[in-house]
């Protein structure tokens, strides 16, 4: 999406936990290097689209191949306790161990596999 498009959603996921209860995840998904860290405003336009999405969201996350800032970090606290909305960051480190640990799109190869 063109940044000028941006609504703050990149996408919306919809869990049924323990057959009962339903979790509606907004995610906005950023592409950074280590350097800049992703800021508080990239939080800000997650925010603004879980206030403008009709109260379905109930957990923010924001996805990053980089770092956050110490004031995205506040600001994610912030909003979850003042609005009762969690948002978990997740960082470039982090999301490379979840796709490992879940083995999305990533094939284990012991090395006396591998053919020089």
């Amino acid at each position: 999406m063109p940044k000028n498009k941006d609504v703050g959603i990149d996408i919306y996921a919809t869990f049924l936990v323990a057959g009962i209860f339903q979790q509606v995840v907004g995610v906005q998904a950023k592409h950074f290097m280590p350097e800049p860290p992703v800021s508080a405003a990239v939080v800000n336009q997650l925010i603004r689209g879980i206030e403008e999405g009709g109260g379905e969201v109930t957990l923010g996350m924001v996805i990053t191949s980089g770092t956050f800032s110490d004031e995205a970090t506040t600001e994610a606290e912030k909003y979850g306790d003042e609005e009762g909305i969690p948002i978990e960051l997740v960082d470039g480190i982090q999301f490379a161990k979840l796709i490992v640990e879940h083995g999305l799109g990533v094939m284990r190869v012991d090395r006396d596999e591998v053919e020089p």
